[in-house]
């Protein structure tokens, strides 16, 4: 709650997204110049169409020397069927990255 939105809106759902849902964007920090500071965590969290709870949370993380060739940042995403079930790890590492390598010139990060 007290991390900065990124996304003045909430982004809505969008054909062939691979993060289904209604989703808002947030960071620890913001970026400096275009790029991001080392130990910043963002978070996206999204409302699969048709229900009322946070379905998917998918998260990066800026580790210095994590991942030098992609800005040092890992991924990973968690998913859920219900608004009571745990959390659970679907997807993480190069998986993420493949669809991220389009945000390259914006430090790999997605706003719109």
């Amino acid at each position: 709650e007290t991390w900065s939105r990124l996304n003045e809106e909430p982004i809505p759902p969008r054909s062939s997204d691979p993060h289904d849902g209604t989703k808002n964007v947030y960071a620890s920090f913001l970026a400096d110049g275009g790029v991001y500071p080392e130990g910043t965590t963002i978070v996206k969290e999204a409302m699969r169409p048709g229900t009322d709870f946070i379905g998917l949370i998918a998260m990066m993380r800026k580790e210095k020397g994590a991942q030098p060739d992609h800005n040092d940042w890992i991924w990973v995403e968690y998913t859920r069927s219900g608004p009571d079930e745990d959390f659970r790890e679907l997807a993480s590492g190069s998986v993420c990255y493949s669809c991220r390598f389009p945000a390259r010139d914006a430090d790999y990060v997605f706003t719109r």
